[in-house]
Parts: structure tokens; sequence; C-alpha cells
């Protein structure tokens, strides 16, 4: 949490005597500055705290975009070349077992995520995706998946799986990637989450040997906002997580 963020929006009462402090909540940017849309979320409310009311404006520092409350929602004010499609985080793993995006990040903002991933892994090993929520993340025997795989001497595999632990995004390599796309629609809704994703292995020369299709879901009721990438190995490369815009 940096300098500015702040975890309420205050509610002055009549009378009430102003001390410095006070004062430095909000001087300091303008705006109140929240770590993750969760803190924005509880730092609204009943008195002490603001009541949170159209045309309220914050800063995320998760995400480093400014949002406005239109009375129902929030939603994205800019930076302005984001476009339909915003940039809301990007890993860099470098030589580890794991990855995972801020706690709280996927929220109902969005109905629909995009995630683009590019890794190796050092001893070659599956690269794994699991859903996470309330910073814990979830790890019950009820995840599927279904779909083809085209090998590179032009065969195909059968991809299912049933009562996984993790969804499996492909297999990598030092010497050859697991690239490609993980989509998400609505991660905030409470029921079976379903995801799609699309892999290929791509070697040093950047030529494509392997191709997979996916469906993934999970097989309970589940809300999930956030998603952590683990290998057996480490691994190296890159993951951004995109929100695309409802209108």
């Amino acid at each position: 949490m940096g300098a500015n963020a702040q975890t309420t929006v205050p509610n002055y009462s009549g009378g009430e005597i102003l001390t410095a402090a006070n004062l430095d909540i909000s001087a300091g940017t303008g705006i109140p500055v929240f770590a993750t849309t969760v803190t924005r979320d509880a730092a609204f409310g009943s008195v002490p705290k603001k009541a949170l009311a159209q045309g309220q404006v914050c800063y995320l520092e998760a995400t480093n975009v400014v949002q406005r409350y239109d009375g129902s929602a929030w939603a994205t004010v800019g930076p302005a070349t984001a476009g339909a499609m915003v940039l809301l985080q990007t890993l860099s793993p470098s030589a580890v077992a794991s990855a995972q995006f801020t706690d709280g990040i996927m929220t109902s903002e969005y109905d629909n995520y995009f995630v683009a991933f590019e890794l190796n892994a050092a001893a070659g090993a599956s690269v794994l995706c699991q859903l996470r929520n309330a910073g814990a993340t979830i790890s019950a025997a009820n995840y599927r998946s279904g779909g083809a795989g085209l090998t590179e001497l032009g065969g195909t595999m059968d991809l299912t799986q049933s009562g996984a632990t993790s969804f499996i995004l492909g297999y990598a390599d030092a010497s050859n990637q697991v690239v490609g796309r993980l989509d998400a629609y609505r991660p905030s809704a409470s029921k079976r989450q379903s995801l799609t994703c699309v892999t290929a292995s791509v070697n040093a020369a950047l030529s494509a040997y392997g191709g997979r299709s996916l469906g993934y879901q999970y097989a309970a009721a589940q809300i999930f906002d956030s998603l952590i990438f683990t290998t057996g190995s480490t691994m190296t490369g890159s993951i951004r997580l995109y929100g695309l815009q409802k209108s």
C-alpha cells in the first residue's frame, strides 16, 4: 500500500475539530487512493464513513486507473488510451514456482476477463492454473477440462480430465514456451465457473509444433477474484490480465 493509500473516506459531523491528520487524508492527492477494489469498497458506508454516491471518484494502486461511481457500479475513467480492453495487471515471473494476480482484482466491474500468457519452465513441467477467492487458493477436486490437442507430428490428443485440483494450461521447458489465452466470464457470480483456453507450444525458433483447445469448468458453485499460476519446476515469462469493458 502506497504513501497516499487510505482505507476510509471520512464523514465529519458539525462542530467536530479537524486535525492536520484529518486534512492530510484528502489533501495528498485530491481524490481517495485505494490499494485494491476490496479496500475501496470497504472504505464507504455508514457514519463515520462517507456514504457511496453517484459522482464519487477514486484511484486504484493495483491497476493504476481512475474510477467513477455512476450510482450503481464503478467504471474506469482512464488512462484514456486504455480502450475497450483494459490492462489490469502484468506478472513477470522469473525462476519462481508460482505467480498470482492481486487478490480482489477480478470483480463485477467487468463481465469478461482475458489472460494472455507466455511461459517457460526451467526443468520441464506442466503449467497449472487455480482459482483464488478472498485470499485463499481453491484446491478442492472440482476442476474439469475437456478438449483436443494437436501434436508436433500431426497426431491428436484427448485432453479430458475430471476431479482434478487445477486446470492444466500446457507443458513447457527451458527451450519451449507454452503460450496462449484464457477467458473467464463473470467470476464474481456464484455459479459453476466456465473458462476457455487456447494454447500452443512454441520452440526457441518461434515455430509452433503443438496446439490445444480446452473448455474448463469448476464443478460447483464458486466465486473467484484472482488466479494463481504454478508449475512443478520454476517458470519465467509474462502473464497479463485484461478486463473487457461492458460498453
